[in-house]
């Protein structure tokens, strides 16, 4: 049996991206939360990491060309900060979880949309 990629539907590509993100998201609110409490270290990571992962995916419904344009965007800028100069590479696992998702999931979402039309 041969696999062809067209046969790949843009439905599939769509929910799995917010799925994606959405999972992603949440793990950052909640670690966030779990880590620092509500003192200000905790809403500054809310507000920089979590927040806006679950705000693009829940704009994705209705603009998912812009949506995942600004999440592959969101997470190069993640990536720069995480293994950024000053950051250096002491933790892999932190750059693994969170620009890497943000990426598929804009990806995953951009291509859905090139499939559709």
């Amino acid at each position: 049996m041969t696999y062809s990629s067209s046969r790949i539907r843009p439905g599939w590509l769509r929910g799995t991206g917010l799925i994606l993100g959405a999972v992603v998201g949440a793990f950052w609110l909640f670690f966030a939360l779990a880590s620092h409490g509500t003192d200000l270290a905790g809403v500054i990571e809310v507000l920089a990491f979590g927040a806006p992962i679950l705000a693009l995916i829940i704009s994705a419904w209705r603009w998912p060309v812009a949506a995942g344009a600004l999440l592959i965007i969101l997470g190069l800028v993640y990536a720069g900060v995480v293994a950024g100069p000053s950051r250096g590479t002491e933790n892999p696992i932190v750059f693994l979880l969170l620009p890497i998702p943000v990426l598929i999931a804009g990806i995953l979402i951009l291509l859905a949309e090139c499939r559709r039309e």
